[in-house]
């Protein structure tokens, strides 16, 4: 039974799907692994229905919380500034979509001050147990095996997670992804969209140059 709680002043923006790997995506209820090629919407997506469960007043789930590891150094000590000030490199891309998507440009600051969303490096994971909250693994082809088992291994009660990830971006040689990916796939609880060359919808240009470099590389 949803608990009663405070109604969070925002409205999403209504989206569609552009084509129908994003329409399964969006119709999906399961948790879920996006894989595949940059500018196909996977974080997006993801982030579109993560703040959708959150708004519902009717969902159990009150929290939306994006993961991701500080790759390529492993950790974050080489950035100046604060710890706050160090992390805005990577909650910058998450800010923006929480803009477009609820139309304020503030967003996402505004649901971190009400406890609504967050973001994590995995360092921290360990220890901690998520409850009421949908996860967002973002950049999964850049962690081990262990942060990946750790993450999972986190969720408690009432939680959604969804994997992003891009085999052809992987920053770290030795990820963990396709492993753990592996295990996903035989278990009912998941279900797995991989995104090609021509799901692409940030542009065409991007969709002609890695539909080129496919073929350059082939070549």
């Amino acid at each position: 039974m949803s608990k009663k709680r405070k109604r969070i002043n925002f409205s999403l923006e209504p989206i569609s799907a552009m084509n129908e790997k994003q329409k399964k995506v969006l119709s999906c209820r399961e948790n879920q692994v996006l894989i595949g090629s940059a500018g196909t919407g996977k974080t997006f997506l993801a982030t579109y229905l993560g703040l959708k469960e959150v708004l519902d007043e009717r969902s159990d789930i009150t929290k939306l919380v994006f993961f991701r590891s500080a790759v390529p150094t492993r950790d974050i000590g080489f950035l100046p500034g604060n710890e706050k000030e160090k992390m805005e490199v990577y909650t910058r891309p998450y800010k923006g979509i929480c803009s477009e998507l609820l139309k304020n440009g503030t967003a996402f600051e505004e649901l971190e001050f009400k406890g609504n969303i967050g973001f994590q490096p995995t360092s921290f994971v360990r220890g901690t147990t998520l409850k009421n909250t949908f996860v967002i693994v973002d950049e999964c082809q850049n962690m081990t095996f262990h942060e990946l088992d750790s993450l999972i291994t986190r969720l408690g009660e009432d939680c959604k997670i969804i994997f992003c990830g891009d085999t052809e971006q992987a920053d770290l040689k030795n990820n963990g992804f396709g492993r753990f990916h592996g295990i996903l796939r035989t278990m009912e609880e998941f279900s797995t969209t991989s995104f090609e060359i021509e799901d692409i919808v940030r542009s065409d240009l991007v969709k002609s140059y890695l539909r080129n470099k496919s073929r350059y590389s082939k070549g």
